[in-house]
């Protein structure tokens, strides 16, 4: 039981960067009133053009080493090690987050840490959904390769009005996996 105890902390992180994101998100626009969701992208927000840029900054940052923490519990409870491996997937995509804020809009390195982001979680998805085969464990088999595969899908076939709207949608897929995860691993050793 000892160990569930010592998981807690690192469980939560990923829900915990759920909102925090969000949280964020919301504080930087009601200081960018010009901010159109359907004209912009997200990172517009921590441009130095914005308003108290440091809001999602430094948001960002706090919301990637959160995620970076979550990646701790996902090896953890991993099984197999296409398991780990897909942890170590998480930590690379949680260092982009917290990168998008290190590196804001307008630098050179921005376009990449940001899509290396939503590319890094994918696959991790992904990945974890293949260790789940392995584990025989068929629902988090599917509902990981189902997100992981649609997810891309859907954002390469749909026309999305800005970068800002597809990366809601991304981000909310992001969040699916997590708060899922979170409230329900498919594993945990109760020794």
């Amino acid at each position: 039981m000892s160990q569930i105890h010592g998981l807690a902390f690192f469980r939560w992180t990923g829900p915990a960067a759920v909102v925090l994101a969000w949280v964020v998100i919301f504080a930087a626009v009601s200081q960018n009133h010009w901010f159109v969701l359907t004209r912009n992208a997200l990172s517009d927000l921590g441009s130095p053009a914005a308003n108290i840029p440091a809001i999602f900054n430094i948001g960002m940052v706090i919301t990637g080493v959160l995620a970076g923490f979550f990646s701790v519990f996902l090896m953890w409870v991993a099984d197999n090690k296409v398991k780990v491996v897909a942890a170590t997937f998480w930590l690379v995509s949680s260092s982009a987050l917290l990168l998008v804020g290190y590196f804001h809009e307008g630098t050179y390195p921005h376009p990449f840490v940001s899509d290396w982001f939503f590319y890094q979680s994918d696959i991790a998805v992904f990945s974890w959904g293949i260790g789940s085969l392995v584990s025989k464990e068929h629902r988090w088999a599917i509902f990981s390769l189902g997100l992981a595969l649609a997810a891309p899908t859907v954002a390469f076939f749909v026309r999305w009005p800005s970068t800002g709207v597809l990366e809601v949608y991304g981000i909310s897929m992001i969040d699916a996996w997590t708060i899922s995860f979170a409230l329900k691993p498919p594993r945990i050793d109760t020794a």
